[in-house]
C-alpha cells in the first residue's frame, strides 16, 4: 500500500488525515478476546502483573467450568464448542481466554471494576442458555497488589 493512500493532506484544513485501510477497519469492528493456550496464558499473567504494580490497574481472574448435571459425557462436548465461541466474541478483545483441560477456561479481565465482572458472567451464562442439562460454575479473583513501607 502507498504512504498516499494512508496519509492524505487537506488543504482547506491545512492538516494531515490519516485514511484507515478497510481491511483494519474490519479486523477492528471484529475484534475479538484473545484465545490462547495455557503456558501463553501464564506469560501474559505476568506481564499484567509488571504492569499493574506500575500503574494500579485491576486485574480479575475467571475459572469458569462445565458440568453435566445427568453425568452424560457426550451432552458436554458441544457444550465446550460453544462457550469456547461465547468467550471469544462477547468478551472485550482486550481480554484473555485460556481452555484448561476438556472442560474448563481461565479468563483475565483487565482494568475492569468488580461488580462490571459480575455482570460479565452474568452475561456469559445468559448466552449459553440453551443447554440446559450443563451447569456453568465459576469463581473469580482479584488480583491484589502487596503494599509494602
Amino acid at each position: 500500500m502507498k504512504r498516499s493512500e494512508i496519509i492524505k493532506y487537506d488543504k482547506k484544513e491545512d492538516s494531515y488525515q490519516v485514511l484507515m485501510d478497510r481491511t483494519l477497519k474490519n479486523d477492528l469492528e471484529q475484534a475479538y478476546a484473545f484465545m490462547c493456550d495455557l503456558d501463553t496464558l501464564f506469560i501474559l499473567y505476568e506481564l499484567e502483573k509488571r504492569r499493574f504494580k506500575r500503574y494500579w490497574i485491576s486485574i480479575y481472574l475467571i475459572h469458569l467450568g462445565l458440568a453435566d448435571k445427568n453425568k452424560i459425557v457426550k451432552e458436554v462436548f458441544p457444550a465446550v464448542e460453544k462457550m469456547e465461541n461465547i468467550l471469544k466474541t462477547r468478551l472485550r478483545c482486550g481480554d484473555i481466554v485460556s481452555k484448561w483441560g476438556n472442560k474448563n477456561f481461565l479468563i483475565m479481565l483487565m482494568n475492569i471494576k468488580n461488580q462490571d465482572v459480575k455482570k460479565v458472567i452474568e452475561r456469559i451464562e445468559n448466552s449459553f442458555g440453551e443447554y440446559k442439562e450443563i451447569e456453568i460454575y465459576y469463581k473469580y479473583y482479584k488480583i491484589k497488589r502487596n503494599i509494602t513501607y
